[in-house]
């Protein structure tokens, strides 16, 4: 099986080094049978632990929504907005401006667009950026193009690994969206077949020490009486995968959505009714009401 070599080459990647992983590396414990060149990190003793106030914490790429180097999963049924959200999303984290209302970090942010055509995607953009004020795109947003492109899982990770790493890196990796990331055997309903396929996705997150965001959709039917973390399509490891799991419910009011986030070392946000009229999503003080 193709994809399942590809996995096990790309899980034997180099690991990140142990200085990017405590503040001194000289205070991990090397352990006397670890075997030369081990791809994974040392164990670290107790009293070897960094102090607590000098842990490298991960700050939030968008207040409330997801921090640095976390796996996101957008969910919401087809047509609800979801391309437009990750739009708005993107030139947001590339401006550094507000986003929804919330606190964004600023910084370099990769779009990777596989199911419209490129004049629509950059279209959208532009209309996305006037709305912002801005007259053009701004210069930390690099938007991918792969609708009329031929290529398989590895390809595409082997070209984004090489690409950015040309490019020093990005804060953020945007793919939209996940079903056509799917390689020819992929089934979205088994379990081991996803397990695989987002771990071959995330390691390339993690080799470049980016943020990684996805966008899925919902399984048939009215989803508001469901809890928000069982409205994805597919196997539940889709839900336990992401660090962040967002999801845009159909709200009683046409044109506009319920937004939840769970995550899994934040505290619970408050759900919040947006707009959902292209080209910005807007935040609103309506009552959380589902169809």
């Amino acid at each position: 099986d193709e994809f399942v070599k590809y996995f096990i080459e790309r899980s034997f990647a180099p690991a990140m080094p142990v200085g990017d992983i405590v503040p001194d590396a000289k205070d991990v414990v090397r352990q006397p049978d670890m075997a030369p060149g081990s791809t994974l990190p040392d164990f670290i003793r107790g009293d070897k632990f960094p102090e607590r106030f000098n842990l490298e914490r991960r700050p939030p790429m968008i207040d409330g929504l997801f921090r640095a180097k976390d796996n996101v999963l957008l969910g919401a049924p087809p047509k609800m907005g979801k391309s437009w959200f990750f739009a708005h999303l993107a030139l947001a984290l590339a401006e550094g401006e507000m986003f929804l209302g919330r606190e964004t970090r600023k910084g370099n942010v990769l779009l990777i667009d596989l199911e419209l055509h490129r004049d629509d995607c950059l279209e959208r953009i532009y209309r996305v950026a006037e709305a912002m004020g801005r007259r053009t795109a701004p210069k930390d947003l690099w938007v991918w193009c792969l609708r009329d492109y031929d290529y398989d899982l590895d390809l595409l990770i082997t070209e984004m690994e090489n690409r950015i790493s040309d490019m020093g890196g990005v804060d953020a990796i945007i793919l939209d969206p996940i079903y056509m990331l799917g390689h020819q055997e992929f089934d979205e309903n088994n379990a081991q077949s996803v397990k695989h396929f987002l771990t071959a996705i995330g390691q390339l997150k993690n080799n470049l020490n980016s943020a990684l965001l996805l966008s899925h959709h919902f399984s048939k039917g009215n989803k508001g009486k469901e809890g928000h973390t069982d409205r994805i399509s597919g196997s539940g490891a889709f839900q336990r995968w992401p660090d962040s799991l967002i999801t845009l419910t159909p709200h009683k009011l046409e044109k506009h959505a319920v937004l939840e986030v769970t995550g899994r070392s934040m505290p619970k946000c408050t759900p919040q009714v947006l707009h959902m009229v292209p080209p910005m999503i807007r935040a609103t003080d309506l009552v959380v009401e589902y169809v």
